[in-house]
């Protein structure tokens, strides 16, 4: 029994000694073995679809099990942290960085970070994701940054480049060190 242009199996036909068997006979026999073989072609097709749709799930568990540890490690991060891609779109933001706007992530995600973070028309002065993705090197800048109650908070801001598998910048890590407490304490010791 033939399908698929492979052998599916072999039927075997046995009848009393002497008795020929017709040639209607041969052309039903041929049919069954012709229906058999792709039914038993098509049951093995249907096993190896269950078992790649089984590897397939166990798969995307896997995925939204990692994604899931990766949000969890990202929103964890005390320090600011987003992801943008070469026209300063947000990729991601963790909520250490949404939590200085009042807002949830998934309210800034899609928009231009110097609008959505900043409330600016047009890339930071001094930004370095540019930078970050033109060398592919880190780089680091320093931002003083007035609040609400009108005291001074400084920032050290360091990018770090995202390559694809042919070395090319994909997009950018944009970190946010709150370094304020640690430039007091620097003017202290240097004012003793």
């Amino acid at each position: 029994a033939i399908a698929d242009q492979r052998v599916q199996g072999l039927i075997a036909v046995t009848h009393s000694p002497g008795r020929m068997i017709s040639d209607e006979e041969k052309r039903w026999l041929s049919v069954l073995a012709g229906a058999w073989a792709y039914a038993i072609h098509n049951t093995r097709l249907i096993n190896s679809l269950r078992v790649i749709n089984a590897n397939l799930e166990v798969s995307r568990w896997q995925l939204i099990n990692s994604r899931n540890t990766l949000r969890a490690l990202f929103d964890s991060l005390p320090n600011s942290i987003y992801i943008v891609d070469r026209q300063y779109t947000l990729m991601a933001v963790n909520k250490s960085r949404v939590s200085r706007l009042g807002v949830h992530p998934s309210q800034v995600v899609g928009k231009a970070c110097f609008v959505a973070l900043f409330g600016r028309s047009q890339p930071c002065a001094g930004c370095k994701v540019m930078d970050t993705f033109l060398s592919a090197q880190s780089q680091i800048r320093s931002l003083s940054e007035q609040t609400d109650n009108g005291s001074l908070r400084e920032w050290e801001i360091t990018t770090y480049p995202i390559q694809g598998e042919d070395g090319q910048t994909l997009q950018v890590i944009v970190y946010e060190n709150d370094v304020t407490e640690r430039r007091r304490m620097e003017s202290r010791v240097i004012q003793s």
